[in-house]
This record gives C-alpha cells, structure tokens and sequence, in this order.
C-alpha cells in the first residue's frame, strides 16, 4: 500500500483547525485506497517547532508521496 505524507500548516493555527484539516486531507487519501500519514499523530502540541520536524522528517522518508 503507498504511504502518503500529509503536510500543511500547523504554527499559529488554532490546534482544533489543524485537527480538522489534517482529518479531511487523511480521508480523501484513504478513499483512494492508500495509507496517510499524519504528522500530528506524531508529534506533542507542546513539542518546539524543531522537534517536530525532526520527527517529521523522519516520517516523510518512509513515505512514496
């Protein structure tokens, strides 16, 4: 199954904005037929800005798109 990155705009956003979008970008990803990958299920609200990406970096490396 391909593994596709969702990425967008988390830093000064509301986090309840960021959740909504992220959850309808994984979805439209899903229905066709592959896995998202949603950085926010990966990293802590009250993790630095660098931290994150660290994380996400990493994550976007074992993903196709």
């Amino acid at each position: 199954m391909e593994k596709v990155y969702i990425s967008g705009k988390v830093t000064g956003l509301p986090w309840e904005e960021v959740e909504d979008k992220f959850r309808a970008a994984a979805d439209l990803v899903r229905c066709h037929g592959s896995l998202a990958v949603v950085p926010i299920h990966y990293c802590r609200k009250d993790w630095p800005w660098w931290q994150c990406m660290k994380q996400c970096l990493a994550l976007m490396l074992e993903c196709d798109k």
